[in-house]
């Protein structure tokens, strides 16, 4: 019977407890770095020069949703549940971005502002914890967003409104 010598031995379990140890991952150890890949029902294009404000601020805070929901295990649950949407302005039109309050500075930096309204467009949110739906309404831009990504449209509400929303919110 031939025996191994006992260099490579060694050098044999060196190399199986390398590649057992590589070969382990953490699973239960989320990577801050990770990028999120947004549940929605929308396929999340990156943002580039061309693309809509109002695309880049739907995009941004969906992208917010979703890593509040990584950590919190559900998303961030509307003020007025399904009673009611929760908006970006009040009847006055004054900013109340009492709903967002959850994502910054955690989630998102700051909250979008939007530079020229002076049609008083609204964003609005509504979530049971579950899911979710975010929308722009009355968006000047929304023919040529329907162009460019016709999933994006609210089916509810056609060309007045488009955003982003999970698949058991599309008809809220």
């Amino acid at each position: 019977m031939r025996y191994l010598p006992k260099e490579k031995i060694v050098l044999a379990g060196l190399m199986f407890c390398s590649l057992f140890v590589l070969g382990c991952k953490k699973d239960n150890v989320p990577n801050p770095e990770a990028s999120v890949t947004p549940t929605v029902v929308q396929k999340v294009e990156p943002i580039n020069v061309f693309t809509p404000e109002h695309v880049v601020n739907l995009t941004r805070l969906t992208i917010a949703i979703e890593k509040y929901k990584q950590e919190h295990l559900s998303y961030p649950v509307s003020q007025r549940q399904k009673e009611a949407w929760d908006r970006l302005f009040n009847k006055a039109g004054e900013a109340d971005a009492a709903w967002l309050e959850a994502l910054v500075p955690n989630y998102i930096d700051s909250i979008p502002a939007i530079t020229n309204n002076p049609d008083k467009l609204q964003y609005v949110y509504m979530s049971n914890g579950a899911h979710y739906k975010l929308l722009v309404l009355k968006p000047q831009d929304c023919e040529f967003v329907k162009s460019k990504s016709p999933e994006l449209i609210d089916p509810r509400r056609d060309c007045r409104a488009y955003g982003y929303w999970t698949k058991k919110a599309v008809r809220w």
